[in-house]
């Protein structure tokens, strides 16, 4: 009592589905075996045929291409019914995942047992984490007080009374820019330590800018810085010099960011309104170039640098 397979190859062993049947209905069933003249589909138009069909299927003993081929093999000699029935469990078996049994794909095993992993994975990190809350729960990370960060060592290292020296060339003073840019470096909580306003004169200019005077355009500079009055200023607080150049801009008014002094007011390089000190070094030459002259440099304590300063 067997399916048989186009070939004549036994495709699963049935009787032991069905152990009540009596010997006459084996006799029967024997007797509807082909013989060599006839084809080799077994139970042709059989309804116990059929039935052990539907209970191959429910039980997994044959898989969707098996009850195909039988369903190719019966030529019509199926009722239409229930051909369609068998064909429905056909798409059925091959839309829902069924429970595996050793007629199951390679594959299809292997992806259950990546699944299986993965809980197995997340099980493990889920234990982990209740012990460290758990078992652990003082344990708190390290981590380095702010103060002992390299840039809070920098920082501290700066002096709060670092000058820079600052210029409003003609340009921005005849612009009416000098209360702006001095709003500018109030604002961002710097100290005024000197101001005036200056014509100096063309060999003190060229002494400012000395170490330009082999460029092409030094000769034109020291005109347009003569060609009207100048406001120079001392600017003091932590990390002057380097903040003032932000606070400036880019030489190039069209390369400087919004919101900088000179990305707002100027466009031509040449009328780039303002000059500031580039370096601490630099800073104390101008300053001494430009405020030469004793108390010219005021030193002064303003009431608000305990609200700017955490630290003198």
């Amino acid at each position: 009592m067997s399916v048989v397979d186009r070939d004549g190859q036994v495709v699963n062993q049935l009787g032991a589905l069905y152990p009540t049947l009596s010997e006459q209905h084996l006799a029967e069933e024997a007797a509807d075996q082909p013989t060599a003249q006839e084809p080799v589909v077994p139970y042709k138009g059989s309804p116990r045929y059929i039935t052990k069909l539907r209970l191959a299927v429910q039980c997994h003993l044959l898989n969707d291409e098996h009850l195909q081929t039988v369903l190719e093999n019966q030529d019509g000699a199926l009722p239409a019914d229930l051909a369609s029935s068998l064909a429905n469990q056909v798409r059925t078996m091959r839309d829902n995942q069924q429970p595996e049994h050793p007629m199951q794909q390679p594959h299809q095993r292997g992806a259950r047992n990546f699944l299986t992993a993965l809980n197995i994975a997340a099980l493990l990190l889920g234990l982990v984490f209740l012990c460290n809350h758990y078992l652990f729960p003082h344990t708190q990370p390290v981590s380095l007080p702010f103060n002992n960060t390299v840039d809070q060592i920098q920082v501290a290292a700066m002096s709060s009374t670092e000058q820079t020296f600052i210029a409003i060339k003609p340009d921005g003073v005849q612009r009416g820019l000098v209360g702006p840019i001095i709003s500018r470096f109030e604002n961002r909580g710097y100290k005024l330590a000197a101001i005036k306003l200056v014509t100096p004169g063309k060999e003190h200019l060229e002494k400012h800018y000395a170490d330009l005077k082999d460029k092409p355009f030094f000769a034109g500079l020291v005109e347009y810085m003569n060609s009207g009055p100048i406001c120079a200023m001392v600017w003091e607080g932590r990390d002057a010099v380097k903040t003032g150049r932000v606070l400036l801009g880019a030489t190039n008014p069209l390369a400087s960011a919004p919101g900088t002094i000179r990305g707002d007011f100027s466009i031509d390089v040449g009328r780039n309104v303002c000059h500031g000190s580039d370096s601490v070094e630099n800073a104390k030459k101008e300053i001494s170039l430009w405020f030469g002259k004793e108390g010219e440099v005021i030193s002064w304590k303003s009431a608000q640098q305990d609200w700017i300063y955490e630290k003198p």
